[in-house]
């Protein structure tokens, strides 16, 4: 095992690849691994394509390799540092510009390269800490994401999709059906809320809407906080307390309502009767 270490520079691929692995593993309540694959490709035939550069200009593969991960370590951190110095100010002036900061990462990147190319040993010992390293750090967002998609897979098993109380829904006769239109309007608030706290009178809007015909909720309220919680509620006309089961934590907790939203109660009932469902995109796999 150690001798593979040291004979083998992975350490760059690993490299590409922990800032993807690590910033999924941060938002699995939100996307679908699948969503970093795109990613996850470009950075790894980045440092691949360096790595093949570097090597046929200086014969072998050790330097190059820390070249290659110490100019990943510069591109994937420059974001970090510079949102950290933006809350920084010397003498009046914020720290966090790129007028600054991008001389400052040439500077490191140009006595990085000399440094490693003229003073560093092409050493396995290196090598193998750097693979080692590099190794561990990503194992552990890809283990949570490994971990939390399993779980997830369960935890949607065991939701109710579909399910529902009692409803007759029957179509007007005669004529077509009416068109079903469900907006969400995120955080918009309802008129007495925006006029008290804002000082914004919203009854113009609201008056045209229900000359359309719209019927306009005037002390409408949500039962949940949130719009995941809310959506699954609303589509399935109960409460969650009936529709999922509450003992489960973080992402397995939120993935038992993806199913619930995505194949609601309302929606097959509503195509049971002939309806067709389209969508919008939003970004949000659920």
């Amino acid at each position: 095992m150690r001798r593979w270490l040291e004979r083998a520079p992975l350490h760059p691929f690993l490299f590409a690849a922990y800032p993807v692995f690590a910033l999924l593993a941060n938002n699995l309540g939100q996307v679908r691994p699948g969503i970093a694959t795109r990613a996850l490709v470009a950075s790894l035939l980045l440092a691949g394509t360096a790595l093949l550069a570097l090597r046929g200009v200086m014969g072998e593969w050790r330097r190059p390799a820390v070249l290659v991960s110490c100019a990943l370590l510069l591109f994937y951190s420059y974001g970090h540092v510079y949102n950290a110095l933006r809350e920084i100010e010397l003498m009046s002036t914020v720290l966090g510009r790129h007028r600054y900061l991008l001389p400052v990462w040439g500077l490191l990147a140009v006595a990085g390269s000399w440094w490693i190319v003229r003073r560093t040993a092409a050493s396995g010992w290196l090598t193998a800490t750097l693979n080692l390293i590099l190794l561990v750090a990503t194992l552990m967002p890809l283990s949570q994401i490994l971990l939390s998609n399993a779980g997830s897979a369960a935890a949607s098993r065991g939701s109710k999709a579909g399910t529902l109380t009692q409803a007759d829904l029957r179509l007007p006769e005669p004529g077509p059906p009416p068109d079903v239109y469900y907006i969400v309007l995120d955080a918009y608030a309802r008129a007495d809320t925006l006029r008290d706290q804002f000082d914004f009178d919203n009854r113009p809007f609201l008056d045209a809407l229900a000359e359309m015909g719209f019927y306009v909720a005037e002390c409408s309220q949500s039962n949940y906080a949130q719009t995941e919680l809310s959506l699954a509620s609303t589509l399935n006309m109960q409460y969650l307390g009936e529709l999922i089961d509450e003992t489960a934590e973080g992402d397995q907790g939120r993935a038992q309502l993806w199913p619930l939203i995505r194949h609601s109660a309302v929606r097959r009932l509503l195509e049971d009767l002939g309806y067709k469902t389209v969508a919008f995109e939003t970004g949000y796999y659920w």
